[in-house]
């Protein structure tokens, strides 16, 4: 199963993606920016290899919130089964 977590770097989204990188789902954080210092980033980025505090099974998506229709898109682009959202 492939699960997002939008506000998967704040707080309560971060449980969410720790508990769910230790399983079989792959995992994709839905996020306004991947990190506070890098701005221009393609919409999907793996730092499984670096900077990735979770497991090799948790990549991140770049979001623009107000552009309803791009995340549809990557939605589907990324195949996503379901969505969590951690957003307050």
């Amino acid at each position: 199963t492939r699960i997002a977590v939008s506000g998967g770097a704040g707080g309560l989204g971060r449980t969410f993606v720790k508990a769910l990188s230790k399983t079989k789902h792959e995992v994709f954080v839905l996020s306004r920016s991947v990190t506070g210092t890098i701005t221009s980033l393609p919409s999907i980025v793996d730092y499984s290899q670096e900077r990735q505090p979770y497991s090799s099974n948790v990549k991140y998506l770049k979001v623009n919130y107000s552009d309803i229709d791009s995340i549809v898109s990557l939605l589907e682009a990324n195949r996503i089964d379901t969505v969590l959202s951690t957003i307050t």
